[in-house]
């Protein structure tokens, strides 16, 4: 039994659609199989990742800094703005 021909949406080349076929019907399998990322674009999703982590974290500290010293808590406040100048040096030597 032959199975129904396709052109890939993506390249333009002819495929056969077979049962279980994996990624879209409109897609080759080489178009539709997952691309696989390279070590350098790894550690640069990482990098990236790391450096919004770090700035959520200065964001919420700073929020928490201001809300202490709202309420008189100057140790708190103090402990918020060490923990915050740490993690600029950190991203400071990170990047």
């Amino acid at each position: 039994m032959a199975y129904p021909s396709r052109i890939c949406v993506v390249c333009s080349e002819p495929f056969e659609l077979k049962p279980d076929k994996p990624g879209f019907a409109n897609q080759c399998p080489a178009c539709s199989s997952p691309k696989r990322l390279e070590p350098w674009e790894v550690r640069r999703a990482n990098r990236e990742r790391k450096r919004l982590e770090i700035e959520a974290k200065i964001q919420s500290l700073a929020a928490d800094k201001q809300c202490a010293e709202g309420r008189g808590q100057e140790s708190v406040a103090a402990d918020c703005e060490a923990r915050i100048k740490w993690l600029r040096r950190y991203q400071r030597a990170a990047s």
